[in-house]
């Protein structure tokens, strides 16, 4: 059942007019920006404030399905439906072959279908975790494919797609840890020394092939890298993190996968106690564990052989537990479906305002957080040419990490290079609020009503043009 649910929840949400969230907004505007021969990282006194901390890999996908030149918001959203139908694909046929029984896959689909659903749509948006997911799941196929017989192509492809993973996320590597561990220790692939470099040097190959492209600077990335490291940790979300990390280690403890798989066991453990320190940055969450779901699926099919009673009583109250978080996060979803009219209305109405303006770049601003929703079109807009000058999450996190909007903005602005900005209709022009207070300061929303004058206003949007223009 969550199997099917999770397939059907994603076609549909790929084929919707809009997000799920501002992630996906930025990511689109990005890969969009990409493919125009625009840097994925800007230097951080750059006018233009859209980028962020993620890796450039996940930007560079997705600009792959936008080089016919026509942009669509459910193109945009492709790859992470491509991720999650490929890796469930692939934990099917390993687990199969691992255990030579066609049920236990599908078991296994099912349970890593209700862990995903307990964490909205993480598994199949166009973010960098569906990425990664994906990866880990591929390389349990190449472990279980040719870690015996061909072992030397199964660490150039681990190597491969740890490397590409650390091109989504800068600590996605520890994710492929434990598999790698348990690889040697389970004797399920041949090690060698020849193998493990050839491995690392895949890896770091191709962690690094994406910054060897143009209009991708590492400089910039490892400035903005330096700069949000700063942004420190959250109590809130270091006791979720902390939370699931217990819930996570009881179940192994429990299974006794610590006897039949020691060092697997403390590798599994390092590997899951770092991604929960990574979850608990401001911002982040306790997602940064969905890589580790399908892999702790595999083994313990593999390798646990009976279940004594308490760890029974416990697997029914975790599995309980997961079947109520589904349920929860579904809402949002289901939500978010039932504005899908919506969505083309407003859709419908921006494109009416923006060609009634004729030629000229305009940019598409933020209200209050009840109208985000409402900003989420702007990648089509800049598809057509339109400026990418603000994207809020990115400003978000730069003001998190102490690094607030330029002058040089402010200048671009002043200058009437952008002659006209759209903001969504209503009594709080750039009044979203964020995990650190205002998004957009004071400041801006001064220099904002000193430079730009109200023109008119349709069904959801309202126009402002530039009081300097010649």
């Amino acid at each position: 059942m969550s199997l099917f649910w999770l397939l059907f929840t994603a076609i549909a949400y790929t084929l919707s007019y809009s997000y799920f969230s501002y992630i996906e907004v930025n990511l689109a505007l990005i890969a969009e920006a990409y493919k125009n021969a625009q840097p994925i990282f800007t230097a951080v006194d750059s006018p233009a404030r859209y980028s962020l901390l993620y890796g450039p890999w996940t930007s560079v996908a997705n600009s792959l399905l936008l080089i016919s030149g026509v942009f669509a918001i459910q193109t945009s959203k492709l790859m992470g439906l491509v991720n999650l139908i490929l890796g469930l694909l692939a934990l099917f046929f390993a687990v199969k072959r691992a255990s030579e029984k066609s049920s236990l896959a599908f078991m296994a689909l099912g349970l890593v279908s209700l862990c995903w659903l307990g964490f909205d749509n993480f598994a199949f948006v166009n973010r960098p975790d569906s990425f990664v997911i994906a990866y880990v799941i591929f390389a349990i196929l190449v472990l279980e494919l040719w870690g015996k017989t061909r072992p030397l192509l199964f660490f150039t492809l681990l190597g491969l797609l740890a490397g590409l993973g650390e091109g989504c996320k800068i600590h996605a590597f520890i994710y492929f840890v434990p598999l790698a561990t348990y690889s040697w220790e389970s004797k399920r692939a041949l090690w060698s020394w020849s193998g493990l470099f050839l491995g690392l040097f895949t890896a770091a190959a191709a962690t690094v092939f994406p910054f060897l492209l143009p209009h991708i600077s590492i400089e910039n990335y490892f400035l903005w890298l330096s700069v949000v490291s700063k942004r420190g940790l959250s109590l809130m979300l270091a006791t979720d993190n902390l939370t699931y990390f217990i819930s996570f280690l009881v179940l192994i403890l429990l299974l006794k996968l610590q006897r039949t798989i020691k060092w697997s066991f403390w590798s599994l453990i390092f590997s899951v106690f770092v991604a929960g320190l990574f979850g608990s940055l401001v911002g982040a969450g306790t997602h940064h564990f969905m890589p580790f779901f399908a892999f702790f699926i595999y083994v313990a099919l593999i390798e646990v052989r009976e279940f004594n009673p308490i760890a029974k009583v416990y697997l029914l109250c975790l599995l309980l537990g997961l079947s109520y978080d589904a349920i929860l996060s579904q809402k949002a979803l289901w939500k978010y479906f039932a504005n899908w009219p919506l969505q083309i209305s407003q859709r419908s109405d921006l494109k009416v305002l923006r060609s009634s303006v004729g030629e000229g770049p305009v940019e598409l601003g933020y209200g209050d957080n009840s109208q985000m929703e409402m900003s989420y079109y702007k990648p089509e807009l800049v598809s057509l040419g339109d400026s990418m000058i603000l994207d809020h999450s990115a400003v978000m996190d730069m003001n998190g990490s102490g690094v607030f909007i330029p002058q040089s903005t402010i200048d671009l602005f002043k200058s009437c290079k952008i002659p006209f900005i759209i903001l969504p209709k209503g009594d709080h022009p750039w009044g979203m609020q964020g995990f650190h207070g205002n998004v957009f300061s004071e400041n801006w929303t001064n220099e904002f009503a000193k430079l730009y004058k109200f023109e008119r206003s349709s069904q959801f949007y309202s126009l402002y043009s530039c009081q300097n223009q010649k």
